[in-house]
């Protein structure tokens, strides 16, 4: 879904990153348009007991994050025992192309889920930020977010969450896979 929604140039509609400041009628109906389009392959592309949760949301980017914060999911041990079957994976009697095909696919199942784990930790932070009483002020929230980040790119993440501590450990076992 991702690479559908950047290839028509409309991942900003659920990441966040589009904002809607203009103040021409017409371009207010194309975003709303836009965003009717996104929503309906949202809603197209999850099966009938997650459409039915969300068939009445009209903002594609609350369908997008909710779907991911509901149901898209992972911690250290699906990371774990993911690599355990890459490294066990063996040729036992298989063509080179269809070894070399189940390792790929092992491979990049386990980069998607590095990405879901680095999704989920920024998601924490997003949730500890909305429970704040009363709301801190934009700049704040904005530090806060920026320390995460910071953290993250360090490696150095003291968070007893499991899912940040996965997201370190995932990107020590990315480094180990070029050598493979």
């Amino acid at each position: 879904m991702i690479r559908a929604l950047k290839g028509r140039n409309k991942l900003g509609f659920v990441d966040n990153s589009f904002v809607n400041s203009v103040n021409d009628e017409a371009k207010i109906h194309k975003c709303k348009r836009f965003n009717d389009v996104i929503c309906s392959w949202l809603l197209g592309s999850i099966s009938e007991s997650i459409y039915a949760s969300h068939v009445c949301s009209g903002i594609a980017s609350i369908i997008w994050n909710e779907v991911f914060e509901t149901y898209l999911k992972a911690d250290g041990s699906d990371i774990f025992n993911l690599y355990k079957k890459i490294n066990s994976l063996s040729k036992n009697g298989l063509s080179v192309s269809v070894y070399y095909s189940k390792l790929d696919a092992l491979w990049k199942d386990f980069d998607g889920l590095i990405k879901v784990v680095e999704y989920d930790s920024f998601i924490q932070v997003k949730s500890h930020i909305f429970l704040m009483d009363p709301l801190p002020h934009v700049k704040a929230a904005l530090s806060i977010d920026s320390r995460e980040e910071s953290l993250q790119k360090e490696g150095s993440l003291s968070s007893s969450s499991s899912k940040t501590q996965a997201s370190t450990f995932a990107g020590k076992l990315s480094d180990q896979k070029k050598n493979f």
